[in-house]
Protein backbone atom coordinates (compact mmCIF):
# COMPACT_ATOMS: atom_id res chain seq x y z
CA UNK A 1 0.00 0.00 0.00
CA UNK A 2 2.80 2.37 0.90
CA UNK A 3 4.49 1.60 -2.35
CA UNK A 4 1.47 2.86 -4.17
CA UNK A 5 0.92 6.08 -2.07
CA UNK A 6 4.49 7.35 -2.00
CA UNK A 7 4.87 7.70 -5.76
CA UNK A 8 1.49 9.39 -5.94
CA UNK A 9 2.39 11.95 -3.24
CA UNK A 10 5.65 12.69 -4.92
CA UNK A 11 3.90 13.27 -8.21
CA UNK A 12 1.42 15.70 -6.58
CA UNK A 13 4.18 17.56 -4.79
CA UNK A 14 6.20 18.06 -7.95
CA UNK A 15 3.09 19.18 -9.84
CA UNK A 16 2.25 21.79 -7.26
CA UNK A 17 5.77 23.12 -7.29
CA UNK A 18 5.75 23.34 -11.06
CA UNK A 19 2.43 25.13 -10.97
CA UNK A 20 3.77 27.74 -8.50
CA UNK A 21 6.83 28.26 -10.64
CA UNK A 22 4.74 28.92 -13.76
CA UNK A 23 2.41 31.40 -12.01
CA UNK A 24 3.85 35.02 -12.09
CA UNK A 25 4.25 36.77 -8.75
CA UNK A 26 1.94 39.77 -8.31
CA UNK A 27 3.61 43.19 -8.53
CA UNK A 28 3.65 44.80 -5.06
CA UNK A 29 1.53 47.98 -4.76
CA UNK A 30 3.60 51.02 -3.86
CA UNK A 31 1.71 53.56 -1.74
CA UNK A 32 2.59 57.12 -2.69
CA UNK A 33 1.89 59.97 -0.27
CA UNK A 34 -0.97 62.23 -1.32
CA UNK A 35 0.32 65.80 -1.65
CA UNK A 36 -1.25 68.08 0.95
CA UNK A 37 -2.19 71.69 0.13
CA UNK A 38 0.15 73.90 2.11
CA UNK A 39 -1.39 77.16 3.32
CA UNK A 40 1.03 80.04 2.74
CA UNK A 41 2.20 81.67 5.92
CA UNK A 42 0.90 85.16 6.59
CA UNK A 43 3.35 87.94 5.80
CA UNK A 44 5.07 89.02 8.98
CA UNK A 45 6.17 92.66 9.12
CA UNK A 46 9.66 93.13 10.49
CA UNK A 47 9.77 94.54 13.98
CA UNK A 48 10.74 98.22 13.67
CA UNK A 49 13.95 99.14 15.39
CA UNK A 50 13.30 102.04 17.77
CA UNK A 51 15.15 105.21 16.84
CA UNK A 52 17.09 106.53 19.78
CA UNK A 53 17.13 110.30 20.30
CA UNK A 54 20.45 112.03 19.69
CA UNK A 55 22.74 112.00 22.66
CA UNK A 56 22.79 115.35 24.40
CA UNK A 57 26.09 117.04 25.06
CA UNK A 58 27.88 115.99 28.20
CA UNK A 59 28.99 118.51 30.81
CA UNK A 60 32.64 117.89 29.95
CA UNK A 61 32.10 118.58 26.24
CA UNK A 62 30.12 121.73 26.99
CA UNK A 63 32.83 123.04 29.32
CA UNK A 64 35.39 122.58 26.53
CA UNK A 65 33.20 124.67 24.24
CA UNK A 66 32.72 127.37 26.88
CA UNK A 67 36.46 127.55 27.38
CA UNK A 68 37.35 127.85 23.71
CA UNK A 69 34.63 130.50 23.16
CA UNK A 70 35.87 132.62 26.09
CA UNK A 71 32.52 132.73 27.84
CA UNK A 72 34.19 133.17 31.22
CA UNK A 73 35.84 136.37 30.02
CA UNK A 74 32.42 137.68 29.05
CA UNK A 75 31.03 136.90 32.50
CA UNK A 76 34.03 138.48 34.21
CA UNK A 77 33.40 141.69 32.29
CA UNK A 78 30.13 142.11 34.19
CA UNK A 79 32.04 143.04 37.35
CA UNK A 80 33.52 146.35 36.10
CA UNK A 81 30.21 147.16 34.42
CA UNK A 82 28.47 146.89 37.79
CA UNK A 83 31.12 149.12 39.34
CA UNK A 84 30.47 151.88 36.83
CA UNK A 85 26.68 151.53 36.92
CA UNK A 86 26.64 151.62 40.72
CA UNK A 87 28.89 154.68 40.86
CA UNK A 88 26.75 156.65 38.40
CA UNK A 89 23.50 155.70 40.12
CA UNK A 90 24.86 156.55 43.59
CA UNK A 91 26.08 159.94 42.38
CA UNK A 92 22.66 160.74 40.90
CA UNK A 93 20.81 159.74 44.09
CA UNK A 94 23.18 161.76 46.30
CA UNK A 95 22.59 164.90 44.23
CA UNK A 96 18.82 164.49 44.45
CA UNK A 97 18.83 163.97 48.23
CA UNK A 98 21.27 166.82 49.08
CA UNK A 99 23.06 164.64 51.65
CA UNK A 100 25.17 166.06 54.44
CA UNK A 101 28.75 164.79 54.77
CA UNK A 102 27.69 162.33 57.51
CA UNK A 103 24.75 161.12 55.45
CA UNK A 104 26.97 160.80 52.39
CA UNK A 105 29.41 158.60 54.30
CA UNK A 106 26.62 156.31 55.53
CA UNK A 107 25.14 156.21 52.04
CA UNK A 108 28.49 155.29 50.46
CA UNK A 109 28.95 152.45 52.95
CA UNK A 110 25.52 151.04 52.14
CA UNK A 111 26.18 151.32 48.40
CA UNK A 112 29.50 149.50 48.72
CA UNK A 113 27.91 146.70 50.76
CA UNK A 114 25.10 146.24 48.24
CA UNK A 115 27.53 146.33 45.33
CA UNK A 116 29.60 143.53 46.85
CA UNK A 117 26.45 141.43 47.14
CA UNK A 118 25.47 142.14 43.54
CA UNK A 119 28.89 141.17 42.23
CA UNK A 120 28.87 137.94 44.24
CA UNK A 121 25.80 136.82 42.29
CA UNK A 122 27.44 137.12 38.86
CA UNK A 123 30.73 135.28 39.32
CA UNK A 124 31.76 132.49 36.96
CA UNK A 125 31.34 129.94 39.76
CA UNK A 126 27.71 131.02 40.12
CA UNK A 127 26.84 131.23 36.43
CA UNK A 128 28.79 128.30 34.96
CA UNK A 129 26.13 125.69 35.91
CA UNK A 130 23.49 127.79 34.14
CA UNK A 131 25.58 127.93 30.96
CA UNK A 132 26.35 124.20 31.07
CA UNK A 133 22.70 123.28 31.56
CA UNK A 134 21.50 125.54 28.74
CA UNK A 135 24.11 124.28 26.25
CA UNK A 136 23.65 120.59 27.14
CA UNK A 137 19.88 120.81 26.65
CA UNK A 138 20.25 122.65 23.32
CA UNK A 139 23.08 120.90 21.47
CA UNK A 140 23.88 117.24 20.95
CA UNK A 141 27.25 115.74 21.75
CA UNK A 142 28.18 115.64 18.06
CA UNK A 143 27.13 119.24 17.45
CA UNK A 144 29.01 120.51 20.49
CA UNK A 145 32.21 118.79 19.40
CA UNK A 146 31.84 120.19 15.86
CA UNK A 147 31.30 123.74 17.15
CA UNK A 148 34.29 123.40 19.46
CA UNK A 149 36.43 122.17 16.58
CA UNK A 150 35.49 125.24 14.52
CA UNK A 151 36.30 127.74 17.27
CA UNK A 152 39.66 126.08 17.76
CA UNK A 153 40.62 127.09 14.22
CA UNK A 154 42.13 130.45 13.27
CA UNK A 155 38.85 131.44 11.61
CA UNK A 156 36.88 130.61 14.73
CA UNK A 157 39.20 132.60 16.97
CA UNK A 158 39.07 135.54 14.55
CA UNK A 159 35.28 135.46 14.75
CA UNK A 160 35.40 135.63 18.54
CA UNK A 161 37.91 138.48 18.52
CA UNK A 162 36.22 140.65 15.90
CA UNK A 163 32.55 139.88 16.43
CA UNK A 164 32.06 142.49 19.15
CA UNK A 165 33.44 145.22 16.86
CA UNK A 166 31.23 144.03 14.03
CA UNK A 167 28.18 144.16 16.28
CA UNK A 168 29.02 147.71 17.43
CA UNK A 169 29.28 148.84 13.82
CA UNK A 170 26.01 147.14 12.94
CA UNK A 171 24.23 148.72 15.91
CA UNK A 172 25.55 152.19 15.04
CA UNK A 173 24.43 151.87 11.43
CA UNK A 174 21.06 150.43 12.46
CA UNK A 175 20.40 153.28 14.90
CA UNK A 176 21.17 155.87 12.21
CA UNK A 177 18.82 154.15 9.80
CA UNK A 178 16.10 153.89 12.43
CA UNK A 179 16.42 157.58 13.32
CA UNK A 180 16.05 158.57 9.67
CA UNK A 181 13.14 156.17 9.28
CA UNK A 182 11.31 157.58 12.32
CA UNK A 183 11.71 161.14 11.03
CA UNK A 184 10.31 160.09 7.68
CA UNK A 185 7.47 158.26 9.42
CA UNK A 186 6.50 161.42 11.33
CA UNK A 187 6.47 163.53 8.16
CA UNK A 188 4.43 160.94 6.27
CA UNK A 189 1.85 160.81 9.05
CA UNK A 190 1.49 164.60 9.10
CA UNK A 191 1.02 164.65 5.32
CA UNK A 192 -1.51 161.78 5.45
CA UNK A 193 -3.53 163.56 8.13
CA UNK A 194 -3.56 166.83 6.14
CA UNK A 195 -4.68 165.01 3.00
CA UNK A 196 -7.43 163.16 4.86
CA UNK A 197 -8.76 166.44 6.24
CA UNK A 198 -8.65 168.13 2.83
CA UNK A 199 -10.44 165.27 1.05
CA UNK A 200 -13.02 164.75 3.79
CA UNK A 201 -13.97 168.18 5.19
CA UNK A 202 -15.96 168.18 8.40
CA UNK A 203 -19.58 169.35 8.12
CA UNK A 204 -20.17 172.98 9.05
CA UNK A 205 -21.75 173.40 12.49
CA UNK A 206 -25.43 174.47 12.55
CA UNK A 207 -25.60 178.18 13.54
CA UNK A 208 -27.34 178.86 16.83
CA UNK A 209 -30.14 181.43 16.54
CA UNK A 210 -29.86 184.29 18.98
CA UNK A 211 -33.22 184.97 20.59
CA UNK A 212 -34.32 188.60 20.96
CA UNK A 213 -34.23 190.12 24.39
CA UNK A 214 -37.07 188.84 26.46
CA UNK A 215 -37.63 185.78 24.23
CA UNK A 216 -36.47 182.38 25.41
CA UNK A 217 -34.37 180.37 22.97
CA UNK A 218 -36.59 178.13 20.88
CA UNK A 219 -35.58 174.59 20.04
CA UNK A 220 -35.17 173.81 16.37
CA UNK A 221 -38.48 172.88 14.71
CA UNK A 222 -40.73 174.59 17.28
CA UNK A 223 -42.30 177.96 16.57
CA UNK A 224 -41.57 180.55 19.21
CA UNK A 225 -44.44 181.57 21.47
CA UNK A 226 -45.12 185.28 21.04
CA UNK A 227 -44.75 187.42 24.09
CA UNK A 228 -47.83 189.60 24.76
CA UNK A 229 -47.23 193.32 24.60
CA UNK A 230 -46.38 194.84 27.89
CA UNK A 231 -45.33 191.52 29.38
CA UNK A 232 -42.10 191.55 31.25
Amino acid sequence: MKSVLLPALATLTLGAAALRADTPSPTPTVLRPVPMAVKPAAAVSPTPVPTLPPKLASDETVKQLLEVTRVRQLVDSIQPYLDGASSRQAHSVALQKHLTPAQQAAFNAAVAKNLADYKAQVTWEKLEPTYVDAYSRTFTEEQTKAITAFYQTDAGQALLTKLSGVMRSVMTGTQMQMQSLLQRMSKDMQAAAAQAIAENPAPSPTPTAVAPKGVAPTPVGISPTPVPPGAK
